[in-house]
């Protein structure tokens, strides 16, 4: 009955949305950073889970002279070769490493697409790295083949889905209230971002004259701040008599209470008029025991360029749809988690029923042609 359940599940939740041209349920490890099952080359059936990149130019995957590669790793010898001594940059890391192009598949649907990546033989600052690599879709690598390049992500409970070519007219049932924010470029057209004129932290405006950059990347659940920024802010950011220390994972510890939401910073960045919300509680994890209070506060500094970058953290709390073709991110908030949550309740009764059904049904016939024909039998043998 369990697994009759799970498949009508399965089937009618695919039903409902089924305006969008893929769904692809992505894999969460234990802190919440999502993976994609992606085969790879286009004679094998080897797959690989890599982490799912919305920030990235292009795709990584550990060659097999990787040193300190620990994880899977892909063999490029029946692969084409794009150019030599390439590298990307994921916040202070650097992968190194010649790029190629390959045959992937994800799905039934979406199979065949070539994607390109850097086979990382180093990565710096790190002694050893456990992930195969990182799959890259974004605003500066769509590769798939599908009538809008569209995709957008679905957050509920523990659980995320990518969906593929298009949104969901379930969840985006009034698109009035889409919030739309227009996609920018460096002038390499390797990275795009939000760019805010006006940025204000908790009702006071930041002493930086420079537009600030937002970059939202589903590998991270942490802020990290441009360095210049984040020492011209400080005392905007966090509290006077919070005694923050940085920790050797680069987040802050603080002294904090139960009022910390209204002491650390929220951030509001005007966007073209529109406004992006930043809270306390999306970076901030407080903790109390006997011994007393304290934050965890998931701030990283960047050192490395002028970029605020940001992930799940944030992205959760709307239903985001990246629109490659019109460059924009819209984000849609109304009732999300209520709607979500009502979808798959709904389905939840729906299935219920249609079990019942089957199962009073099945029950029905069994008794009709098996327990009746065989009470006949026996008082006519």
């Amino acid at each position: 009955m369990f697994i009759l359940n799970f498949i009508l599940f399965n089937l009618i939740t695919k039903i409902i949305i089924a305006n969008i041209t893929e769904i692809i349920s992505l894999n969460l490890n234990s802190g919440g950073t999502p993976y994609i099952k992606i085969e790879i080359g286009k004679n094998t059936k080897t797959s690989y889970n890599l982490v799912f990149d919305t920030s990235l130019h292009r795709s990584l995957l550990g060659s097999p002279d990787c040193k300190i590669c620990s994880g899977e790793t892909f063999n490029v010898n029946n692969s084409k070769k794009i150019s030599y001594n390439q590298t990307e940059l994921k916040y202070h890391y650097l992968f190194s490493g010649d790029e190629y192009e390959e045959n992937a598949k994800i799905s039934q649907k979406i199979n065949d697409f070539k994607m390109n990546f850097i086979s990382f033989t180093n990565v710096t600052f790190v002694s050893k790295i456990g992930t195969s690599g990182f799959f890259s879709l974004s605003f500066t690598n769509y590769q798939f083949d599908t009538e809008k390049k569209i995709f957008a992500i679905e957050y509920y409970k523990n659980l995320m889905d990518l969906h593929i070519g298009d949104y969901s007219t379930d969840i985006v049932k009034n698109v009035s209230l889409l919030k739309k924010y227009p996609v920018k470029y460096n002038i390499n057209k390797t990275q795009w971002f939000l760019e805010s004129n006006e940025l204000i932290i908790n009702n006071n405006k930041s002493r930086s004259q420079e537009n600030q950059k937002i970059i939202f990347d589903t590998s991270t659940n942490y802020l990290y701040i441009p360095k210049k920024f984040f020492f011209d802010n400080i005392d905007l950011i966090f509290p006077k008599d919070s005694n923050c220390q940085i920790l050797t994972s680069g987040i802050f510890l603080c002294e904090c209470d139960e009022n910390y939401k209204t002491k650390f910073g929220n951030f509001q960045f005007n966007i073209s008029g529109e406004i992006l919300f930043i809270n306390v509680t999306d970076y901030i994890g407080f903790d109390s025991s006997i011994t007393g209070s304290s934050c965890y506060v998931s701030i990283n500094i960047n050192y490395n360029n002028e970029y605020w970058v940001t992930g799940n953290n944030v992205l959760n709390n709307y239903y985001p749809i990246f629109d490659i073709d019109n460059n924009s991110l819209y984000f849609y908030t109304e009732s999300i988690n209520f709607e979500a949550n009502t979808k798959y309740f709904l389905t939840f009764i729906l299935v219920f029923f249609i079990s019942i059904l089957i199962f009073f049904g099945g029950y029905y016939l069994y008794k009709k042609n098996v327990i009746d024909v065989e009470d006949e039998q026996l008082v006519n043998p």
